[in-house]
């Protein structure tokens, strides 16, 4: 399994286990937007744990449906 994250958005969490949003290419496919934790050992190496890659249109879907539960 190869990626390449294109861009960090955000961490959600911190520790030894983040949770991240990015925009990540994952076995040289297009990149999309991932919103996964990983694991972090003692020498800084990431091991990508369970997520979910979302296409631009799920994104948006995403963000009006948190926007319901938000306000």
């Amino acid at each position: 399994m190869n990626y390449n994250i294109i861009k960090h958005i955000g961490t959600l969490s911190d520790g030894k286990i983040t949770t991240e949003l990015n925009v990540i290419e994952w076995n040289g496919r297009k990149a999309q937007y991932d919103l996964r934790r990983w694991s972090i050992d003692e020498t800084g190496e990431r091991t990508p744990l369970k997520g979910l890659c979302l296409s631009d249109s799920e994104l948006e879907v995403l963000k009006q449906l948190i926007k319901t539960i938000v306000n």
